[in-house]
Order: structure tokens, then C-alpha cells, then sequence
């Protein structure tokens, strides 16, 4: 008969812990997170004491006091930005304990895993900023990382930075990347339908704004004009009745005798013609519109009359009529008239 070795059959279970003691880590975590987020945020190039080696000089600009500068020195100094992770985990720690009250904590083994991907996280998080950041934002953690990862991996590293990162946030935080995908897929499907939505209603309330609705035109008289009685025009003259003319049309005897003047138009009595000054303007445009085409000539009469101007030239030695034949049309639009007309020969005259 065997008998059970009672070291084997015992079996290491943790009891839950107590409210309390959850309210209590909660609280600490919380503003120890709280405290850490403020010291990194009012962290002050000037106030380095442990980078720098500077001593601090009242007062301290950061929040945290003197505790908070020499943290936020430190943790920048040694993770850059990355420093952050480290405030938003104790906070994130705090709240899952808080709402897993009740339950099993989980063993030292599995908590000391999650421990280590934590600080994984957070170590290739400066080593990604140290790769794409001119400052050393990475700090010296990150700077060391990507001296010896980009020197192995080359452009590829930041793949491997970012696929560690994503293993570790798996295991530290027990939270599956299906779900964060599927949930951050939801969340912004819902807030494009939210815009879409919104945007047809936008479109619906601007269509409806445009909708013109025909005003209701007022069809009865207005009262302001009043009726006109017609007056009644009493006369005291006699009206002749007229005898229709067709009964004299072939009455030959009244149309005996001469017709009267006043029928024949008056003669125009309008003798007005070009006055002195302007028969010579007229001459002088003459002589120097026919000296623009070479020709030197003399006008020695004009002779107006009331529908035709006589010029007469006098030709310079040399000059024959028929080289200034065909200038009428010229000096028409010179003297601005309707037709000028070159006559070469005036019978009785020698010019």
C-alpha cells in the first residue's frame, strides 16, 4: 500500500487579496504615477543636478519639488521620451488591480514576466526614438540600443524595434492586438458614420434652405384709386351735317381757273458757303498735301460757288498735269469732302 508523500500532494494556492489592500496599491500606484507624469512634464533643461552635476537654486520650477527634478533628470536623461511609458504603466498597474478585486493575483512568475516585457517595452520604445529623432531623444539606453541593433539590422531595425514592442505590450498587459484592431476598427467606423450622417444632414438643411416658396399676389383692386364719372359736355352750337365729297368728284365747273401759289415750295434762301478763312485753309492744305507726294504748285485763284470750289494751280517748272491725275481721291480725304475733280485743261485759262 502506497502512502501519498504529503510535500507532493500540497498544493501552493494565493488567496485573494483583501479590498483594502487593493484599494491601498491602487491609490499608491495612482499617485505615484500621477507624481512621476508632473516631474517629466515641468522638467527644466536648467534644473540638471544629476546630469549637469548643477546644484538646484530656489525656487524649483518643477511641480514635484526637488524629488521631481532629480527624477525627471534621471529618467530622461537615461530613456529620453520613452520616460513617459513608465508614469502611464504605474497608473495603468493601479486600475487593473483596483478592478480585479476579489480575484487571484496572479503568481510571482507570471507578475516577474510582465515585469521584464514592461521594461522591454519601454527600452526599444527609446531605441525607436533615438533612430528617427535628430536630439537624442532616446537617451542613452535608446542611443546604446540602436548603436547595435541598426549596426546588425541596418533600415530594417525599425521593424524590429516596433514587432518586440508589440510582443512585449502583449505580455505585459495579457491584451490581444485582434481585439485592439478590432476595437479601434469599430470605434473609427462609428465615428465616420457619425460624420457621414452629419454631413447629409449639413447637405439636407442647406438643400432645404434653397427652396423658394412663391409669394401669394394680392388680386383685389386697390381702393385708393376712385371711380371717374364721365362728364357730359353740353354745347349750344349746331352741328352742320357734312355733304360727302364724292358727290362733287365730277363736278367740272369748280374746278375752273389757275391753282393757287401756295402750292409750289418755297425757294431755299440758304446762300451760306465756305467763309474767307476757310477757302484758305482749304488752299493750304491743297498745296501741302500735293507737296507731300513732290509736287511744288501755287493755288492763284479759288472760285467758290454754292456746289462746286474752283482751285486753280500754278505748276512748278517741271511738274506735267498728268503726274497729279490721280491724286483725287487724296486730297478729298485731306480737304474732308465727298470728291475732289483734276481738270487738266481750263478753256481761257493758261494754267
Amino acid at each position: 500500500m502506497k502512502k501519498n508523500n504529503p510535500s507532493s500532494s500540497r498544493k501552493t494556492t494565493q488567496k485573494p487579496r483583501s479590498r483594502t489592500m487593493n484599494e491601498v496599491l491602487f491609490i499608491a500606484l495612482s499617485t505615484l504615477g500621477l507624481v512621476y507624469f508632473a516631474a517629466l512634464v515641468t522638467y527644466s533643461p536648467t534644473e540638471n543636478p544629476w546630469s549637469g552635476d548643477v546644484a538646484l537654486t530656489e525656487p524649483v520650477i518643477n511641480l514635484a519639488g526637488v524629488f521631481g527634478a532629480y527624477l525627471g533628470d534621471i529618467s530622461l536623461s537615461i530613456l529620453g521620451y520613452s520616460a513617459y511609458l513608465i508614469p502611464i504603466s504605474l497608473i495603468w498597474l493601479g486600475y487593473n488591480i483596483h478592478k480585479n478585486t476579489g480575484e487571484k493575483p496572479a503568481n510571482r512568475s507570471v507578475s516577474m514576466i510582465r515585469l521584464v516585457a514592461m521594461i522591454v517595452m519601454v527600452a526599444f520604445s527609446a531605441a525607436i526614438l533615438a533612430q528617427n529623432t535628430a536630439d537624442p531623444a532616446g537617451g542613452w539606453i535608446g542611443e546604446m540600443m540602436h548603436g547595435y541593433f541598426g549596426t546588425l539590422f541596418g533600415s530594417a531595425s525599425f521593424i524590429v524595434y516596433l514587432s518586440i514592442m508589440m510582443i512585449s505590450f502583449s505580455i505585459a498587459s495579457t491584451a490581444s492586438w485582434a481585439n485592439i484592431f478590432t476595437s479601434t476598427g469599430g470605434v473609427l467606423g462609428a465615428l465616420l458614420a457619425k460624420f457621414k450622417a452629419y454631413r447629409e444632414k449639413a447637405k439636407a438643411k442647406k438643400a432645404a434652405k434653397l427652396v423658394i416658396t412663391p409669394k401669394q399676389t394680392n388680386t383685389k383692386k386697390p381702393g385708393v384709386i376712385a371711380k371717374v364719372k364721365s362728364a357730359k359736355i353740353k354745347s349750344n352750337k349746331k352741328i352742320k351735317k357734312v355733304t360727302p365729297a364724292s358727290s362733287n368728284l365730277f363736278n367740272t365747273k369748280a374746278l375752273s381757273g389757275l391753282p393757287d401759289l401756295s402750292l409750289l415750295d418755297e425757294i431755299s434762301t440758304n446762300t451760306s458757303g465756305y467763309s474767307e478763312h476757310a477757302l484758305e485753309d482749304m488752299s493750304r492744305q491743297v498745296e501741302i498735301k500735293l507737296k507731300d507726294f513732290g509736287f511744288e504748285v501755287n493755288i492763284t485763284t479759288v472760285t467758290p460757288g454754292p456746289v462746286v470750289t474752283q482751285f486753280e494751280l500754278s505748276l512748278a517748272p517741271g511738274v506735267k498735269v498728268s503726274q497729279i491725275m490721280n491724286l483725287n481721291k487724296d486730297l478729298a480725304r485731306a480737304l474732308l469732302v465727298e470728291s475732289v475733280r483734276i481738270v487738266d485743261v481750263i478753256p481761257g485759262k493758261p494754267v
